[in-house]
């Protein structure tokens, strides 16, 4: 798909959308550092899970194909990422990141019907106010992401996530820009 914007490349990236106004990335890129690499009671691939999964639900190929590679640097199982986006069903990740997937789709796909009781259920997995609070951070961010990646046109290549995923694995968000 050719992006939806002339002066982009043929196969553009998030950097070549920060020219635009390198101001929003210069905020956005501390942010996205802290929220997926930095303390957690969440592991970095289960962090990662999340913005796979919201990827694979809004149909974003270039956040989610860019995510499962990095989800794999993680650790996490490749075949179990890849089969999120035919059938955006969380299986295979364990049972305690089944309720904050939960969540996360519901964030996605109806924000306003979040509840209590779906805040309990992933208290009730083992997981703190903290962790809590993080996982609705990614699901935004990752909401906000999509909408930025789908809405320009911007798909990007295979070539480009795998060198890309490395880059976030080995100095994360913030020496991009």
């Amino acid at each position: 798909m050719p992006p939806f914007m002339p002066s982009l490349p043929a196969v553009p990236g998030t950097l070549d959308l920060w020219r635009f106004d390198r101001t929003l990335s210069a905020h956005l890129n501390p942010y996205s550092h802290v929220l997926m690499l930095g303390p957690s009671a969440m592991s970095n691939g289960e962090r990662d899970l999340i913005g796979v999964y919201v990827s694979a639900l809004n149909r974003c190929r270039f956040a989610y194909r860019l995510h499962v590679e990095v989800s794999t640097l993680f650790g996490l199982p490749r075949a179990a990422l890849d089969a999120l986006w035919e059938k955006p069903e969380p299986d295979g990740f364990g049972p305690k990141m089944r309720p904050i997937l939960a969540y996360a789709r519901t964030l996605t796909r109806a924000p306003a019907s979040a509840t209590q009781a779906d805040a309990n259920a992933i208290y009730a997995a083992g997981w703190d106010e903290q962790t809590f609070f993080q996982a609705v951070n990614i699901a935004a961010y990752f909401n906000f992401m999509n909408r930025l990646l789908n809405g320009t046109g911007v798909d990007g290549n295979r070539d480009d996530f795998v060198r890309l995923a490395r880059q976030i694995v080995d100095i994360g968000y913030v020496g991009r820009t």
